[in-house]
């Protein structure tokens, strides 16, 4: 595999806040993506997003998977072979947190072919698809692109193909794999990716109609392009042509040795479309995982270490990927992270069920001792704004603010029940992503689709029986419990905000009444018309208010 070298990684993290693709070279041309076609595409959504780290976007009617240099396409179909023995064997990502990538697949029962070599790795991913990955860690974001790995019998003539005609920087690049028996592979660079042309001893198969069908290459002027290389009397298979209800032009040709390429313009979505997805002027989160009181937690950290922390904590039966859409709004002035509770998306089940409000207070306790995190200040929704409410009773000296979201002290046994009842209709699953996900637009009237997306991608799973189901355990009900927290609340003494919407009932009028009289200084804001999610529902208005009660707090 090709090893990034220093000027690589710094020329991408110079342009990866700006553009998707990699930059140009002299020809107009980049890396583009990869087309598999797939028996079940939310199997393999699954995979990139959730396992992967990419993010869903849409360029008019085509769906990508966008990773820095390269986006992944998927359509579905028998395909009539995996990738092996076909002259594209396999390609290759980089990752900056080898060690925590290991253990995140190794957590969601993903078969690893380790090499010879600790730091790279072969993940098996649905129908045969086989990702090579090796870890950098100077690598500007959590992952990236690195290379095509073809088989070739003839090096010399596709290496020499791929230079005259897509302008290659030709090179050669060490075997990452071979430590006992150092190697060269003959290679060639192109933005975005590298080409690596491994031998075969025998001709190797076509790639349209397998697994991985066709790469692409992204160019600034397509027409143009094609006529040049109409000019240099290679054969296009099929012409230029606008995909109807887009900006994106594709033309298609097979190089000599049977890799079905398609040309694209286009490809990047604007800005405008993928904003409310993934800005690309936003930080992304890295995933990172901490081991307190005997589980493994996972928690998504937005970087920016030197600044105070913010920690988001999310509620019942959700994930810190709830966070996503509000989160990088705040990573100007804070370290911002969100953390998955016990029980909950890729943290560890708890053996023995302990899931009560006090619980889960002992594992922030124990990742902000771990963190050695100072000066904070807490955002929790639903149970997650129980547990803030429990710490800032507890540790008033380390809580700077207190942001509580649509909770209060107090859950009646008719909302623990009402959960036990949603984990028991859960439990059969559902046939595929977009089934769920359109159940929980019935049940969540004003989050846009994007979220609910999100959330059915990073909170559930594959079953035995190959059915979605959520990750989360299916005894979080049995800490679902009535619940009294005003004993930990008489002792807030933190700058303190709640939000509440407007339709909601959770914290009612004599809960609000006490709540002024308990905490001195408390805001108590209602969003009218909105429910129990009012972050996700009004995202811009929510800021606005969170903005000002933080800004009276630094003046």
């Amino acid at each position: 595999m090709k090893l990034l070298t220093f000027l690589a990684i710094a020329m991408f993290g110079a342009t990866a806040a700006q553009a998707q693709l990699a930059p140009r070279n002299q020809l107009g041309i980049t890396m583009g993506h990869v087309h598999l076609v797939v028996k079940d595409v939310d199997a393999q959504k699954r995979f990139w997003i959730s396992e992967m780290g990419g993010t869903l976007v849409k360029n008019g009617p085509l769906e990508l998977i966008q990773f820095p240099g390269v986006f992944i396409m998927l359509r579905q179909g028998d395909a009539s072979g995996p990738p092996a023995g076909t002259i594209l064997n396999h390609f290759g990502f980089t990752v900056k947190d080898m060690p925590g990538a290991l253990a995140k697949w190794k957590e969601a029962g993903i078969k690893i072919d380790p090499t010879e070599n600790p730091n790279e790795v072969y993940l098996n991913a649905p129908d045969g698809i086989r990702l090579e990955v090796y870890g950098e860690p100077a690598l500007p974001t959590p992952v990236s692109m690195n290379h095509l790995h073809y088989s070739a019998s003839d090096i010399p003539g596709i290496k020499a193909w791929y230079v005259k005609v897509f302008g290659a920087n030709p090179g050669r690049r060490p075997c990452i794999a071979c430590l006992s028996r150092p190697s060269m592979i003959e290679a060639g660079d192109m933005p975005g990716v590298n080409l690596s042309f491994g031998g075969s001893s025998t001709a190797q198969q076509p790639t349209k109609g397998r697994a991985i069908d066709h790469i692409g290459f992204d160019v600034s002027n397509l027409e143009a392009f094609v006529a040049s290389l109409e000019a240099k009397g290679i054969k296009i298979d099929s012409p230029v042509r606008q995909v109807p209800n887009s900006n994106v032009k594709v033309a298609f040709l097979t190089d000599p040795y049977g890799t079905y390429i398609e040309l694209t313009e286009g490809l990047e979505p604007r800005a405008a479309a993928t904003a409310s997805q993934s800005p690309q002027n936003s930080p992304q989160p890295t995933d990172r995982y901490a081991t307190v009181n005997g589980l493994r937690l996972h928690y998504l950290d937005w970087g920016n270490p030197g600044r105070p922390p913010l920690i988001m904590l999310h509620g019942i039966g959700r994930l810190a990927h709830t966070f996503d859409h509000i989160a990088p709004r705040f990573t100007d002035r804070f370290h911002v992270m969100a953390v998955d509770m016990r029980g909950h998306g890729d943290s560890a089940w708890d053996p023995n069920a302990a899931y009560l409000v006090e619980d889960y207070t002992k594992d922030l306790e124990a990742l902000v001792a771990q963190l050695q995190l100072r000066n904070l200040t807490l955002w929790g929704n639903s149970t997650g704004g129980r547990v803030v409410q429990v710490y800032a009773g507890l540790h008033p000296e380390n809580v700077a603010a207190l942001i509580v979201e649509d909770v209060g002290p107090e859950r009646p046994k008719s909302i623990a029940d009402g959960f036990a009842r949603q984990v028991q209709q859960d439990a059969r699953g559902w046939a595929s992503e977009d089934e769920l996900v359109a159940q929980l637009k019935t049940g969540n009237q004003g989050i846009s689709d994007d979220q609910l997306r999100t959330y059915a991608h990073f909170g559930t799973k594959r079953g035995p029986d190959g059915r979605i189901i959520w990750k989360r355990d299916p005894n979080l009900a049995k800490g679902f419990v009535e619940t009294e927290l005003w004993q930990y609340v008489r002792k807030i003494s933190s700058p303190t905000i709640y939000i509440i919407g407007g339709r909601s009932t959770i914290v009612p009028a004599e809960a609000q009444e006490q709540l002024k009289k308990t905490i001195k200084g408390v805001e108590i804001v209602t969003m009218p018309g909105l429910g129990h999610y009012p972050s996700q529902e009004k995202p811009e208005e929510f800021t606005a208010i969170v903005n000002g009660f933080l800004a009276k707090r630094r003046g």
